[in-house]
């Protein structure tokens, strides 16, 4: 008896009529949403970087004016991402190499005292700005470390840059590179 009802109330409920909405609207929807945001790096390509007002470690309001003039490496990092801190030594290298031609900038969700209480474990010669929960949305970074290359105008010309780089060997990934050779390549071009 107790199957029969199952039954006939899976019958009635498939019977009922279904607003169907249709698949035009459905596609129209899904790229309104897709256009909404900059969702994959080549659509960031040639566009500026742009943020407005926001703190330096140092308690220095700046905004996206301090990336033209030079060319820009910014890395979005955290101070829980593994990647991110094992890049930092190549990062100083950069820093060391370039610091008359090049701006470097680290943004980061952190807070300044989580900041300051890591710096002064590790040196990280890069310009901290902190709490950038509005650059982080502006710019979809959900995953560190996340890198920029700006030209001299601000101007978005390469993401996703690393400073180590991985290959796969028997199905484990195996450091193939760790000194940068990629920034230096792609800042010379720059410069």
């Amino acid at each position: 008896m107790r199957n029969l009802l199952i039954l006939l109330l899976i019958f009635f409920l498939s019977c009922q009529e279904v607003e169907k909405t249709p698949l035009k609207k459905i596609v129209v929807d899904t790229n309104e949403i897709v256009n909404s945001k900059k969702t994959n790096k080549k659509e960031l390509i040639g566009e500026k970087f742009i943020f407005h007002d926001i703190k330096t470690l140092a308690d220095k309001k700046v905004n996206s004016e301090i990336l033209i003039g030079k060319p820009t490496l910014i890395i979005a990092w955290s101070i829980t991402c593994k990647s991110c801190i094992e890049e930092i030594p190549i990062l100083n290298e950069l820093v060391t190499k370039y610091s008359d031609k090049v701006n470097f900038i680290a943004i980061t969700n952190n807070s300044k005292k989580e900041i300051r209480r890591f710096i002064r474990k590790r040196e990280f010669n890069f310009t901290h700005i902190i709490n950038a929960k509005e650059i982080h949305n502006d710019y979809n970074i959900y995953s560190f470390p996340k890198t920029f290359l700006l030209d001299k105008n601000g101007i978005i010309t390469k993401t996703n840059i690393r400073g180590i780089t991985y290959k796969k060997i028997n199905g484990k990934f195996v450091k193939r590179n760790e000194n940068g050779e990629e920034f230096v390549r792609l800042i010379d071009k720059l410069l």
